[in-house]
């Protein structure tokens, strides 16, 4: 009998560990800010390596740097800064960890005009939970939630969100 509960046990814990690992929130961080000198807006990204992967639609040993190209442009259809016209914005690069992909932008603040209105819908095509994090820097911190692909306007200016 003593065998047989430690082999139940076991598969048991097996299963547990399989099913814990399991990548179960789907979420992204991106920080916008101010750089020292103010010229220039710094756009910082989090996300999943394995989401990014999917969302690439990388293969076997194929990682983010030799994919780099890919994940501009997949940022550039997703991301945007710009209220009638997305604004281009520049590639700094990308560092990818075991977990978590850093993607870094910049934009000129002057190329914004005096409103600053923020579109992400990077990775909701995968995963209807997913929900975008924007945190906006300066003075007053603020973060905004989108959960579903949507456009976010903040008017530069009147108090709420200065950056």
């Amino acid at each position: 009998m003593k065998p047989l509960s430690l082999l139940t046990l076991s598969l048991l814990l097996s299963l547990w560990s399989s099913a814990s690992s399991a990548h179960q929130y789907h979420f992204g961080m991106t920080d916008l800010s101010l750089s020292q000198d103010g010229e220039r807006i710094e756009i910082v990204h989090r996300y999943s390596a394995n989401d990014l992967a999917r969302a690439l639609n990388l293969q076997g040993a194929e990682d983010f740097s030799s994919a780099e190209g890919r994940l501009e442009r997949y940022l550039n259809a997703n991301f945007g800064l710009g209220c009638e016209n997305a604004t281009s914005l520049d590639w700094v690069g990308v560092e990818a960890e075991v977990r978590d992909v850093w993607i870094y932008q910049e934009v000129e603040r002057s190329q914004l005009g005096s409103q600053l209105c923020v579109s992400n819908q990077v990775l909701m095509e995968l995963e209807p939970s997913q929900v975008n994090t924007i945190n906006l820097g300066g003075k007053l911190k603020t973060a905004l939630k989108l959960t579903a692909p949507d456009s976010m306007q903040i008017r530069q200016g009147q108090g709420k969100i200065r950056l």
